[in-house]
């Protein structure tokens, strides 16, 4: 199959439109940095471009009482330097900062990211540790996704042919802590750790699992580390696929890391 058309749609109605009438040979370009090279390398080969770059509707930063909404179109460098994030969710800052490069950052949006599906990728443990929600437009109207359910796997998502991932909704956390390790084959681990409320504490972990391994505890800070390790070693143990040797550097950088960022130190420093 070879592109034969272009078609920069000058509304979000006009795209869902385009995309009905195409969806089995359409693909849209929302930052393109991912999307380009599959096209390059042959790895997809659609007829139409479904340009959706400069499509104002989907270019929005706010907060609606405890909720963080980000729009498709928002890019990671807007992530990054947006004042409201900076002081309602200030790891979700530094992760965008953590991504790529800046002319990367530049072009990627959020929407590029939450409809590729890349689970060892910088947003998704703090989207599972906040019970995020994914916006998706549909021809009937919208849908409003659980992230847990958006992704069943590394690069699967909950997204139909006909449909357009139009934002992301994310639940404000009492504190956050984010970071971000990088591995060998150019792939990272990222670790956040979430407070709800003094009883509460969520960790997510990418980079082990085709999912990002959310594990919840109750309890003081004494008895968090005891508990993370025992359910962590009871994910492993339970799932025969990450018991080989290559595994044991990422579970035990896992322990290490997540022990630090519980006591409320930097891993790192």
């Amino acid at each position: 199959m070879t592109l034969t058309r272009y078609i920069v749609p000058k509304s979000l109605n006009e795209a869902m439109d385009l995309l009905f009438h195409n969806q089995a040979s359409a693909v849209v370009l929302a930052g393109g940095q991912t999307l380009v090279q599959e096209i390059k390398k042959g790895i997809i080969n659609p007829k139409v471009l479904i340009d959706i770059q400069n499509l104002e509707e989907l270019k929005y930063i706010q907060q609606v009482d405890n909720e963080l909404i980000i729009g498709a179109g928002v890019t990671h460098s807007e992530i990054a330097n947006s004042l409201l994030i900076k002081e309602v969710f200030p790891s979700l800052s530094k992760a965008a900062k953590l991504i790529a490069d800046t002319q990367i950052r530049n072009k990627a949006t959020m929407g590029g990211t939450l409809a590729y599906g890349d689970s060892f990728g910088d947003y998704w443990g703090l989207l599972y540790a906040t019970d995020a929600s994914i916006k998706v437009k549909t021809l009937s109207g919208e849908r409003i996704v659980p992230v847990t359910q958006w992704l069943s796997g590394r690069y699967k998502v909950y997204l139909n042919l006909s449909e357009l991932v139009t934002g992301v909704k994310i639940p404000i956390p009492s504190t956050s802590t984010f970071h971000k390790v990088p591995l060998f084959h150019v792939e990272n681990m990222n670790f956040t750790i979430i407070e709800n409320s003094a009883n509460e504490t969520k960790i997510a972990i990418c980079g082990i699992n085709d999912k990002p391994l959310l594990i919840t505890l109750f309890g003081n800070e004494v008895s968090l580390y005891e508990t993370f390790t025992e359910k962590i070693e009871s994910f492993r143990n339970n799932n025969e696929n990450l018991k080989s040797e290559e595994y044991d550097y990422r579970f035990h950088l896992a322990k290490v890391v997540c022990f630090q960022m519980l006591k409320g130190e930097d891993p790192f420093e």
